[in-house]
């Protein structure tokens, strides 16, 4: 009977190393980045970490972001905003930061502030910290509804996010979900390969953004502006909005605070089963943001 349940042992042992072998060589899972709080309080990548998503290599830089990190440039941009800023799924090459430094020319420098759910204050917190590092001339903020709404833990408290209490005026802290058991299965492939895969579920209390209703919260949606306009300098930003947000626009409009509205419907703009811009979309919209820069905001002479 010990022979027969060490046999077992050691099959399942060899079966196990044959498939993290296996699943590591032939890249069958997608490898992310590990995060931390950062002495101020906000969420970033753990710094020189270097994996591989769709097959494509991405590397952690000093400042615990993907993207690009030009510093002091003559003519310097920062771009801040979510997934789409952060571009995991694409090669670094297609980011927005690639493509408008593509375009404008290598008199300009880009630092890429990019991170999957990044909320608006979030990025505004961001802005103050990096801004005497990076010296930016114009700051461009991807912005979309949930990023104003996850701003308001008043509305609802997400705790992996960066959130203001509207009406004490203070920042919520900001807590990893399930930091040691995320690295746990992103270092054991084969386990993670399984999860991925519907081999076996975990249940975790997760605390996701509901449908917001607009009527409801008005009354916090201005007391955030308002407590934005007071402790924010929005002299040098540019927010980037998808057109068809009627409920962005007319906010941002209302408050006059510049924006441009971009129109990105093209169906080949986006991964095929993937909400995200591939490179085509990418190189688009950086096209719009880049042309719209040069012809209507000369004021921040670029």
């Amino acid at each position: 009977m010990n022979n027969f349940i060490l046999k077992i042992f050691l099959y399942l042992l060899a079966t196990l190393f044959i498939s993290e072998f296996l699943i590591r060589i032939m890249k069958l899972t997608n490898e992310v980045p590990h995060r931390k709080i950062n002495p101020i309080g906000l969420q970033t990548y753990i710094s020189n970490q270097q994996g591989y998503f769709n097959n494509n290599n991405w590397k952690v830089n000093d400042f615990g972001f993907l993207g690009l990190s030009d510093i002091n440039s003559e003519n310097q941009l920062m771009i801040i905003g979510d997934s789409f800023i952060e571009n995991i799924m694409n090669p670094i090459e297609c980011n927005q930061g690639s493509n408008i430094k593509r375009i404008l020319g290598d008199k300009y420098g880009v630092f890429e502030v990019g991170r999957s759910g990044i909320t608006m204050i979030e990025s505004l917190e961001f802005m103050k910290q990096l801004s005497p590092k990076v010296n930016p001339k114009l700051v461009l903020i991807y912005l979309s509804e949930n990023d104003v709404l996850e701003s308001i833990s008043n509305i609802k408290r997400l705790k992996d996010r960066l959130q203001i209490n509207v009406r004490t005026k203070k920042i919520e802290k900001v807590i990893l979900k399930y930091p040691l058991l995320k690295k746990f299965l992103y270092e054991f492939k084969s386990l993670y390969y399984f999860y991925i895969k519907g081999g076996f579920v975990l249940k975790m209390k997760h605390e996701n953004s509901s449908n917001y209703e607009e009527t409801n919260n008005n009354h916090l949606i201005k007391s955030l502006f308002s407590i934005l306009l007071e402790n924010y300098d929005f002299s040098n930003v540019l927010f980037i909005v998808h057109s068809s947000n009627k409920f962005i626009d007319n906010l941002l409009d209302d408050y006059k605070l510049e924006n441009i509205k971009i129109k990105f419907s093209n169906s080949n703009w986006f991964m095929e089963n993937d909400s995200h811009w591939n490179c085509i979309g990418h190189r688009k919209v950086s096209e719009l943001i880049t042309e719209t820069i040069q012809n209507k905001f000369i004021n921040y002479n670029l």
